[in-house]
């Protein structure tokens, strides 16, 4: 019992630094909170005893830290890639629920990777906060499900926020100029 009530405690400060990446209006500043989440997920996953989530949440964190230095290339992403499948399968203890972790540990490899504006990554992240969200209510870590549940929401109200202020309507003065 006292295992979940520490690694709940973990969680929900490991979440508040989830919902700050999602609020980060730069790329840079929403690694860097991503590191830090990662770093206090593998404490909390040591107090639940997830062993494929501790694994993938170790390469992970290697994976934002070469992202936050800028040298996160091809090779770290099979290398990642592949490390997070063959080491999440030996220290899978979860039977189907622990491949969760190391799918979304590639998933989120791709996203860093691949996209490179905030609102592709904030979409690539809102994905994989969902699987984690519900890993994380199969492993009875209630305070991660609602905080990625809630850092899910907040990613959401992002993304529809920014895509309404680049979608404002024309001004009088602009609809004139571009029917001309």
């Amino acid at each position: 019992m006292w295992n979940l009530i520490v690694g709940n405690g973990i969680s929900v400060v490991s979440k508040l630094c989830l919902a700050a990446s999602m609020r980060s209006e730069s790329v840079e500043k929403t690694y860097r909170f991503q590191m830090l989440e990662t770093a206090l997920c593998i404490a909390a996953s040591l107090c639940f005893g997830s062993w494929s989530g501790i694994s993938t949440l170790i390469i992970s964190f290697y994976r934002n830290l070469k992202v936050c230095r800028g040298d996160f290339n091809k090779r770290d992403l099979w290398v990642t890639s592949l490390l997070t499948v063959v080491v999440g399968l030996l220290v899978n203890n979860r039977g189907l629920m622990g491949l969760m972790p190391i799918v979304a540990a590639i998933q989120l490899s791709w996203v860093y990777y691949s996209l490179k504006t905030v609102e592709s990554i904030r979409l690539g992240l809102l994905v994989n906060t969902l699987i984690w969200m519900c890993y994380s209510f199969m492993l009875c870590d209630f305070a991660s499900g609602i905080g990625e549940g809630a850092a899910a929401l907040s990613c959401l109200n992002w993304i529809f926020r920014n895509r309404r202020r680049h979608a404002a309507p024309l001004t009088r003065h602009a609809r004139i100029a571009s029917d001309s």
